[in-house]
């Protein structure tokens, strides 16, 4: 009999509907599920570290992003990190589910479980200097502007659809937001002045559909970096419409590369993300870590 921890949000009306409305499908009858909804902030965190102390087989994150990097953290800060994870997308942003093409079918999730149609995948890990905290995560970690983004958008109901919220802070935040200097140590060299994105993905989008890494993959063993410079808030809008199109920008203040480690600074204050969530400040070294997570793949 497999043991499957489903974790959802308590306050999620996606996810009230979504179990409500649920039925087993009697053909699963080896796999055991038993569903916890979240009461507060970290919640997801610590029930998903509980059910990995106990050798749940899977602990799936019933939600989106945010709920994905909790879930994560909590397996592998735990005493058994070799728990199998797995998303169920029913978020209000699956930025990392859209571009692994994750099934919302719960029916699929238990053929995948059926079936251990799992694979170790890469993920992030974000090092602290300040106050020594580390965070993992799935999809992509930026520095300047998208954790001021991030801040908006957490602090607001979402009234509006997911994408349509992300560009809403995305330009009210251009109005304020000034790029940073920002001292970038990177594949044996040091790159100086002032950065507006500075983004790190393992998966190749975020923001609601923007493709910062067109061709980032959860399994090559590489963060794709991509270094978006001081340019104006009219020209960071315009290329917007590229990058949702998947397409690499032809521009002078962005750059692309590959990296495996890179340690980040500046004298000014400057916030970190990861999937969604606001993490900490600057200075940080941001790794990536080969093969550590035991995947449930529901991709179609």
């Amino acid at each position: 009999m497999r043991k499957v921890a489903l974790i959802a949000k308590g306050n999620s009306n996606k996810a009230k509907i979504f179990f409500q409305n649920l039925s087993i499908n009697e053909n699963f009858k080896n796999i055991n599920f038993e569903i916890a909804f979240t009461q507060k902030a970290r919640d997801a965190y610590f029930l998903s570290e509980k059910f990995a102390n106990l050798k749940y087989d899977y602990v799936i994150a019933c939600g989106g992003d945010g709920t994905s990097f909790e879930v994560l953290n909590g397996i592998l800060k735990s005493d058994y990190p070799l728990t199998g994870f797995g998303i169920l997308p029913i978020g209000s942003a699956n930025d990392f589910a859209r571009a692994q093409k994750l099934s919302k079918s719960f029916n699929n999730l238990c053929l995948s479980i059926e079936n251990e149609k799992i694979k170790s995948i890469d993920v992030g890990k974000i090092e602290l200097q300040k106050n020594g905290e580390l965070w993992y995560f799935l999809n992509v970690c930026d520095v300047g502007f998208g954790p001021e983004v991030v801040k908006k958008v957490n602090s607001k109901r979402h009234i509006l659809p997911p994408d349509l919220s992300f560009l809403w802070a995305i330009t009210k935040t251009l109005f304020s937001y000034k790029a940073k200097s920002i001292s970038i140590e990177i594949n044996n060299k040091t790159l100086a002045g002032k950065t507006l994105v500075g983004a790190f993905a393992n998966s190749s989008c975020f923001g609601g559909g923007i493709y910062i890494a067109p061709d980032a993959k959860i399994d090559d063993g590489q963060l794709n970096f991509t270094r978006i410079g001081d340019v104006s808030m009219l020209d960071y809008l315009l290329q917007i419409g590229k990058l949702k199109k998947k397409q690499f920008v032809k521009h002078p203040e962005i750059s692309y590369q590959k990296t495996k480690s890179v340690r980040l600074n500046s004298n000014e204050k400057v916030g970190i993300e990861a999937d969604g969530e606001y993490v900490g400040e600057l200075p940080c070294t941001v790794k990536i870590k080969p093969k550590l997570l035991k995947f449930l793949d529901t991709s179609t």
